[in-house]
C-alpha cells in the first residue's frame, strides 16, 4: 500500500479492479473532462489495467493507483503522477467514481 487514511487507501492496480474501473469511467459525467471517451469497454479496461499494473512508478511518465475504499475494499477511483523526467516534479491527477465525489 502506498498511501493510507482511515477511510482511503492507495495501491497498484489489481487485475479484478477491471469491471469496477470500467464502470465509473464509461459514466459520462466522470469522463467530461478527461482524455477518454466513454463508454470504456470491460475489454479495454482489462488491457489499461494490466498496463498499470506492470508499469514502474519510479520511472519518468504516467503512473496510475487505484484508490480502494478501506471498509468494503472496492476500487472507487485512481489517482495519476506524471513523474518528469528529471524526477524532481509530477503532475496529478484524479479520478472518482461518481456515487464517491464529495465523499471520499
Amino acid at each position: 500500500m502506498l498511501l493510507e487514511t482511515p477511510r482511503l487507501f492507495l495501491r497498484r492496480f489489481r487485475p479484478e479492479d477491471a469491471p469496477a474501473f470500467a464502470a465509473y469511467r464509461s459514466d459520462p459525467v466522470v469522463a467530461r473532462y478527461q482524455s477518454w471517451t466513454a463508454p470504456v469497454p470491460v475489454e479495454s479496461a482489462v488491457s489499461l489495467v494490466t498496463a498499470f499494473s506492470s508499469r514502474d512508478p519510479e520511472e519518468p511518465g504516467w503512473f496510475q493507483y487505484a484508490v480502494a475504499l478501506r471498509a468494503e475494499e472496492c476500487l472507487i477511483g485512481d489517482v495519476g503522477v506524471n513523474l518528469h523526467e528529471n524526477r524532481m516534479q509530477a503532475e496529478l491527477g484524479f479520478t472518482l467514481a461518481g456515487d464517491w465525489k464529495n465523499r471520499a
